[in-house]
């Protein structure tokens, strides 16, 4: 029993860890940028400033 919940929480990090370097290009792309562009971008915003737009406040 431990042995499948070891194994179930190694896929699930795998998983995690691929799928967020898989996607890291949509962002960029999304806001019609490169990632250099969307990079600078995102260094000048004001802390906080990332959260409200996403959770769209």
């Amino acid at each position: 029993m431990k042995r499948k919940i070891l194994i179930l929480t190694v896929i699930v990090m795998l998983l995690v860890s691929v799928s967020s370097s898989v996607f890291a290009a949509g962002m960029p792309a999304a806001h019609g940028l490169t990632g250099a562009e969307f990079g600078q971008a995102v260094s000048s915003l004001p802390p906080g400033a990332i959260a409200a737009h996403v959770s769209g406040r």
